[in-house]
């Protein structure tokens, strides 16, 4: 029985009586400490040596994000006055279903800057935790599973060797130590560790420079592996717990959990399409009842590898739709998932990020394979045609990560790796060209206006080595340039100005934009 079903029979048999949910009063856990602005050094070299916090572990409770009133926890369940412990995969099913969305994204967690000790070409990986660390969902997200978890008791989900979140919970210790006073440097060799042993990195060297582009892809991926096992391995009386305890209607948590954990059964079921979806055997699911357009159906292929949600799926992915023209005005339309979008900046029309966009969704020629019958001997054949292909995006993130693609083979004789200076400009703020979107109604309603809080730059011509670093938005309007264990105070123009990157071959290689809600 898969853990979809165990909920819904928890529901079904759960009893008619309601409880009231009694939220838990909690005290202030301190000020946040801000960037002292009247540093008159412009750069701060960060020490090496780290203190250990004294203050409590968790957040303000300024941030209402975190206070239990929003968990619904129930007196009884987990004691009166002490603080809810769960499982990671427990607390995972709560911020997906039930926590305050637009305070997880909007809110801004209590971080104080430190820069990461390079102990040997980590700076790959160094910029990317800092962007992801002022990225405010994923910050939340991964500190809100930290503070509620029984990870810091070492139980079944946590620091043990049969963890089933190893990644996870590297972060959760990682991200602890941001919330120091600033200015000093951090030494995140336990985070590198756990890195380095894990199966799909091994193909990183310790000591050898690598792309921070894929890493991150990677780091990504992992998590919402674990995420996914972690929900997958909770125990039935932890899914009553959070049946009982959770504050939504029954009806839309089994409709929530059955669609976004059993999308496919809850499609047959609910939308009687079982005459005419088929799966093919590359995983791919083909449904084409209902999809008509004037008279004729259309062909649509969804990608469903990759629908298993997450915290990494809920904040970073989103879906492109590809049309392909086929013969007598029909359409082939294929929807696959993303979670960061690369943009072709070779083209000498591409001088903007918003030109990238356009390119991308630009109409192209191709070949194109399809199933014919043939007139003569009317046996079914494979033929192929000349037509148009255009890719849309059909759902948009809430946090838009964008990668410029400066990274090519060479066509020289000696071939390899060559690296692109172009200057590309971008600015705090961002809206995707409306000739990129799809025509779903949803991704209107939900909005396309984004803003800035990180950049990763590259530094250097060449492809084999360089040097990477990053600028992070800390508040409404305030940026700071981190390079390892250096950190600096940056204007918004400085940020956003390329003709300032070309001294040092300083080019912005990762963008990461939060959704404008």
């Amino acid at each position: 029985m898969t853990w979809s079903a165990v909920v819904k029979k928890s529901i079904k048999n759960e009893p008619k009586n309601e409880h009231k949910n009694e939220p838990r009063n909690e005290s202030k856990t301190g000020k946040e400490e801000a960037l002292n602005e009247e540093n008159n050094s412009k750069k701060v070299v960060a020490n090496n040596t780290r203190r250990r916090s004294k203050s409590p572990r968790g957040y303000s409770d300024n941030h209402s994000t975190f206070d239990n009133s929003n968990y619904g926890y129930k007196n009884g369940i987990y004691g009166n006055n002490n603080i809810p412990i769960e499982s990671i995969g427990s607390i995972i099913l709560r911020i997906m279903h039930q926590i305050n969305k637009e305070e997880i994204y909007s809110k801004r967690g209590n971080i104080q800057p430190h820069g990461l000790i390079n102990s040997g070409n980590n700076c790959f990986i160094s910029s990317i935790i800092q962007i992801l660390l002022y990225c405010k969902p994923f910050y939340n997200i991964i500190r809100l599973i930290g503070d509620k978890s029984i990870f810091y008791l070492g139980g079944s989900n946590g620091k043990g060797s049969d963890s089933k979140t190893p990644i996870i919970n590297s972060i959760i210790n990682l991200f602890e130590e941001f919330k120091d006073k600033f200015g000093e440097a951090i030494s995140a060799e336990s985070f590198y560790r756990s890195i380095y042993k894990h199966p799909r990195f091994n193909h990183l060297v310790k000591g050898e420079q690598e792309d921070a582009e894929e890493f991150m892809t990677f780091l990504l991926e992992i998590i919402h592996e674990e995420s996914i096992e972690s929900v997958k391995g909770l125990q039935k009386e932890e899914i009553n717990k959070l049946v009982d305890s959770i504050r939504v209607d029954k009806k839309r948590f089994e409709s929530d959990a059955g669609v976004k954990f059993n999308r496919k059964k809850i499609e047959d079921d609910n939308n009687d399409s079982n005459e005419d979806d088929n799966e093919d055997e590359d995983g791919w699911n083909t449904v084409s009842k209902k999809k008509m357009r004037n008279g004729n159906r259309n062909k649509v292929e969804e990608n469903k590898r990759n629908y298993e949600p997450s915290i990494i799926s809920q904040i970073f992915e989103g879906e492109f739709c590809s049309v392909i023209d086929l013969n007598d005005n029909k359409k082939s339309i294929k929807i696959d998932p993303f979670q960061h979008i690369q943009l072709d900046i070779s083209d000498e029309r591409v001088e903007s990020i918003e030109d990238g966009f356009k390119l991308l969704s630009e109409r192209e020629d191709i070949n194109y394979r399809i199933k014919e019958v043939n007139k003569d001997n009317r046996q079914e054949e494979e033929v192929e045609i000349s037509t148009k292909k255009q890719t849309l995006i059909n759902k948009l993130p809430q946090v838009l990560v964008v990668q410029l693609k400066r990274f090519s083979y060479s066509n020289s004789k000696v071939g390899g790796i060559e690296k692109s200076c172009k200057s590309i400009t971008f600015d705090s703020e961002l809206k995707i060209p409306e000739e990129c979107l799809s025509k779903n109604g949803q991704l209107r309603k939900d909005g396309s206006q984004y803003r800035l809080s990180g950049v990763v730059y590259h530094h250097g011509n060449s492809a084999n080595g360089g040097h990477y670093t990053a600028d992070v938005l800390r508040s409404e309007s305030k940026w700071i340039r981190i390079d390892d264990t250096y950190i600096s105070k940056v204007k918004n123009e400085e940020v956003i100005n390329r003709f300032s990157h070309k001294d040092n071959l300083r080019s912005a290689y990762i963008l990461m934009y939060e959704k404008v809600l």
